[in-house]
């Protein structure tokens, strides 16, 4: 477990952000880094946990030498009540929405965005599960994301379907993530996360070690 969390860790570049899952690739790394302080800088996030406020607000802080992460959302938008599941509800939206505006859409708190529930509430849903990220080539380059040898491989646009049916306010926290990212912090996805986990951006990750990195080709 010791050797795998090292070799985990070291598969990330500077500064990255690490999807786990399971006890046994997150426990190992958390030591790692907390009593042997080897690379402190990666910012492990538990996938089971980012369905809790509390855990999305300690992704907002500085924890050891990770910068807090570029999640937008305020706390009361995510607090405990708010935003747990958000249902999909097909709006047969023609072609692909760029994944910020679906995060605006998911966090905003106009009754005309929201959808009625059969207790009489109303809540935030997923029109649409065609998602788009367009890339600005230049900011790929300039994070180190892709080398400049390689700008013919930059994809103009991550176009992805998103698998679910539902978007919880983890689900939520990790899009909030991608819009917001602009390539700063290299992301990853540990090998053994479920791939329903990735909510549908499988084709865009990539073997690096024992991790799966994130890449807009």
């Amino acid at each position: 477990a010791h050797d795998i969390a090292l070799d985990y860790l070291q598969s990330c570049a500077p500064n990255a952000i690490l999807f786990t899952y399971g006890d046994n690739d997150t426990y190992p790394l958390w030591y790692i880094q907390e009593v042997e302080k080897i690379r402190p800088d990666v910012r492990i996030v538990n996938l089971s946990l980012f369905d809790t406020d509390w855990y999305i607000n300690g992704m907002k802080q500085k924890q050891n030498d990770s910068e807090p992460l570029p999640i937008s959302m305020k706390e009361s938008q995510f607090v405990q009540g708010e935003r747990d599941v958000m249902p999909y509800d097909d709006y047969k939206i023609a072609g692909s929405v760029e994944i910020k505006n679906v995060v605006d859409l998911l966090l905003s708190d106009n009754p005309d965005d929201k959808v009625a529930m059969q207790d009489g509430t109303k809540s935030n849903f997923l029109p649409t599960k065609n998602f788009k990220l367009t890339i600005n080539p230049q900011e790929v380059i300039s994070t180190g994301t892709v080398a400049a040898a390689d700008a013919d491989k930059i994809t103009p646009a991550m176009e992805w379907k998103f698998n679910k049916g539902y978007v919880t306010k983890g689900t939520l926290a990790m899009l909030d993530i991608l819009a917001h990212n602009n390539w700063k912090r290299p992301i990853y996805f540990a090998s053994t996360v479920p791939s329903d986990q990735y909510n549908g951006l499988g084709s865009y990750l990539y073997s690096e070690g024992l991790a799966l990195r994130l890449l807009p080709r």
